[in-house]
């Protein structure tokens, strides 16, 4: 499942941006016919991207899952994008341990008269999505920095 999307225009307008950590928030990014909201990206990809800003030719943003900016192609056609990181898979994994453990309890324990052991089955199933979810957005990611690095791409630490 591919959840990486490339759109490519001129970059024209960054909206609003908060700093959280290493991530910088665009309240919109306008490139093309494309507006994106609400998009994060690291600070310091951030910077490429102001550059493209500048540049009036047209930029290629990697977006991921529609709210993260993991790389960009500039007008020159330099490619920048953000190294994957390995805590990703290791969170997904720590996620995925704690549903199958509350799953068990919940489904060894299931005795209809006791609530509380069958109210584990409620978590463990949602961080069980959870953790799929965070494993498909870390293998997503380390393909295209694999396919980007292929092509002349300069990673970027987050």
């Amino acid at each position: 499942m591919n959840n990486v999307k490339k759109v490519t225009g001129v970059l024209k307008q960054l909206g609003n941006s908060t700093l959280n950590g290493a991530v910088t928030g665009y309240s919109i990014i306008e490139i093309g016919s494309t507006i994106l909201q609400k998009v994060g990206i690291s600070r310091a990809l951030d910077n490429f991207l102001q550059s493209a800003l500048q540049s009036n030719g047209e930029t290629t943003l990697y977006v991921q899952r529609d709210h993260a900016i993991v790389g960009l192609r500039t007008s020159d056609g330099k490619c920048y994008f953000t190294k994957p990181v390995g805590t990703d898979v290791l969170i997904s994994i720590v996620v995925g341990v704690i549903s199958v453990i509350c799953l068990l309890f919940g489904l060894l324990g299931f005795d209809p008269s006791n609530h509380a052991l069958f109210i584990l089955l409620i978590p463990g199933i949602f961080s069980g999505r959870k953790a799929i979810s965070l494993w498909q957005m870390a293998t997503e990611h380390k393909r295209l920095a694999a396919e980007l690095a292929a092509t002349g791409g300069i990673a970027i630490d987050a």
